[in-house]
């Protein structure tokens, strides 16, 4: 996954990391867990808890 490549990336130097997932889009159905920025956010969510990062997530709000 090309997420995980520029994480470890900037963890080789000691880059401190918060994740962010996206913003609502209002063209999506923002309910649904299938819609496209929801399982974005999902991956997110797995990257921020793998690697033990901060998340801010935007998407649940």
């Amino acid at each position: 996954m090309a997420w995980e490549k520029i994480i470890k990336s900037g963890l080789d130097f000691g880059t401190k990391v918060v994740l962010l997932t996206p913003t609502h889009d209002l063209r999506e159905d923002t309910l649904s867990d299938e819609s496209e920025l929801a399982k974005q956010s999902e991956q997110i969510r797995d990257l921020a808890r793998k690697y033990h990062f901060g998340l801010a997530d935007c998407y649940k709000f």
